[in-house]
């Protein structure tokens, strides 16, 4: 790995720990969130969260197959196998309008409960049940529904789920001209 590549990689690594120890204290105490953890999941909001990242890096990915564009050559992620890097890469300004703030709404609006939780049997991770599995993507399929103006490039509010697409839309245009300055990260107000 290259000495830029450990820097940005050691730089994400600071910026998300410090992110998510912020978001913890945000959380209702009963989900006890203290930072992020995957594979499996440690926790009731960490699991919420990977599922959420899970469905939003997949709509992501279908909007850049779409526009024609390989979601496994990114230019924030390191490369690894099998990993789609544009697809994270697209996804990192989403995360926080889409996926934090439903899981946010779920566990501080009390819409969801500890009893929609489980841990199977020999699993070391907490999971969703079907019940809790429901909620949370009725919740995330309307907020992808919900209309937003974070685009700068129009005066109109779309839905998330457009949003994405036309984010994909500029990425392609972006990369075609040859030119980073054609592409506008959303402006969250």
């Amino acid at each position: 790995m290259s000495t830029s590549l450990r820097r940005r990689s050691a730089m994400r690594s600071i910026a998300s720990k410090a992110y998510y120890g912020a978001l913890g204290k945000l959380v209702d105490p009963a989900f006890r969130f203290s930072g992020r953890s995957r594979r499996p999941p440690k926790d009731p909001f960490n699991s919420m969260l990977s599922l959420c990242y899970t469905i939003l890096m997949y709509g992501v990915y279908g909007a850049l197959e779409a526009k024609g564009l390989s979601p496994y050559f990114g230019f924030l992620h390191e490369d690894r196998e099998k990993h789609p890097t544009l697809s994270s890469d697209l996804m990192e300004e989403w995360r926080a309008p889409i996926a934090d703030a439903v899981v946010m709404s779920l566990v501080n609006g009390h819409e969801i409960s500890l009893s929609d939780f489980t841990t199977p049997d020999g699993e070391t991770g907490i999971f969703l049940t079907g019940a809790g599995m429901k909620i949370l993507i009725n919740k995330l399929e309307r907020k992808f529904m919900d209309k937003h103006s974070y685009l700068p490039y129009v005066r109109y509010s779309v839905t998330f789920r457009n949003a994405i697409n036309m984010q994909a839309n500029e990425m392609a245009k972006a990369i075609e001209a040859g030119d980073a300055e054609l592409y506008s990260p959303i402006w969250i107000r």
